[in-house]
Formats: structure tokens, C-alpha cells, sequence
């Protein structure tokens, strides 16, 4: 277990101020982190460490809601029976996407991803529960869970290397 290092309220205040000049407004209050989340992410950020963010913790009014986010799923048990499992995460993709919005102000903040990048993300995740439905929620969330846990730091480390590589190219050559 880490402490948390708060930025400081100055510090916030800018991270908003540059938020609202790159993106052309305020984030809206359905997806406004808090200081607390903006604290966290930056100091994994700091360290250098995977960015993974629980959504069953991470959203917009946290703080109010105090408790973990989860959803009722039914699977099928050993024996071929249904059985009622309560999953952390969020319901449904509405609220998955309340929730990847937050995350999406706070990486801009700290200028972690690009639009283009969360939002092609998001979408792709968007299409893939809308053909599935509602009854797989349960199985798309639990692969962009380790997608986002497992993956995205593959992901990075590739990208850094792949960089690494170009850059050490002789351009004379």
C-alpha cells in the first residue's frame, strides 16, 4: 500500500486550466475526477507503472457514492447451472462509459494519451458490447478489464522500444 501524494490545490486548478484551453471547455460534471483521482493517477505516472484503474472505484462522484461498483451477472456453474454472481465494475456500457470519460479527463490532464487514442478505444469497445448485447456485458467487460490491466502496458513497452529503435537509427544511412 502507497500514500496517496496529493498535488495541491494550485497544481489542480492548472491541470484544469490547461484542460479547458486544449479542449475548449470545462469537463463536464458527469465525468469531473476529483482531486484524489487526479493525485493517484499522476503519482502511478510519476512511477512509471502500469495506469490500470479499477472502474469499480475510479468515476465520476466517487467520493459521494463511497462503495464499490458491481453488477449482477447469471453463469453457468460445473454442473450446467445458472448461477447469480455479483461482479465489481460497472452495469452496463452506460456507465462503463461515465466512467472511461473520467479516466479520458484525467490522461488529458496529464497529458498521458491522445484523444484520438482513447476515443478510437472507446468506440471500438462501444461497437463490440452494442453486437453482442446486453447479455454479454458481463464477458466484454471482463476482457477490457484485462485489456486495460495486462495489455496496455504491452502495448507501451512496445511502442517505447519500437521508439527506441527509430531513434537510434544513423539517418545518414
Amino acid at each position: 500500500s502507497t500514500k496517496l501524494i496529493r498535488l495541491g490545490g494550485t497544481k489542480i486548478r492548472a491541470l484544469f486550466k490547461k484542460y479547458k484551453e486544449q479542449q475548449g471547455g470545462e469537463p463536464s460534471s458527469s465525468c469531473e475526477p476529483t482531486e484524489d483521482q487526479i493525485s493517484a493517477v499522476a503519482q502511478l505516472h510519476a512511477a512509471d507503472v502500469s495506469l490500470y484503474s479499477d472502474f469499480a472505484l475510479l468515476g465520476p462522484n466517487s467520493p459521494r457514492l463511497g462503495r464499490r461498483l458491481t453488477f449482477t451477472s447469471w453463469l453457468v456453474n460445473p454442473a450446467g447451472e445458472h448461477q447469480r454472481r455479483e461482479l465489481p465494475g460497472p452495469p452496463d456500457y452506460d456507465h462503463w462509459w461515465k466512467y472511461w470519460r473520467t479516466q479520458r479527463v484525467i490522461y488529458f490532464m496529464l497529458a498521458i494519451a491522445t484523444p484520438e487514442a482513447m476515443d478510437n478505444y472507446s468506440e471500438f469497445f462501444r461497437e463490440l458490447t452494442t453486437s453482442l448485447g446486453p447479455a454479454f456485458w458481463w464477458l466484454c467487460y471482463q476482457g477490457e478489464v484485462r485489456m486495460r490491466s495486462e495489455e496496455f502496458e504491452r502495448v507501451r513497452r512496445r511502442l517505447e522500444m519500437k521508439q527506441s529503435a527509430l531513434s537510434s537509427v544513423d539517418p545518414a544511412i
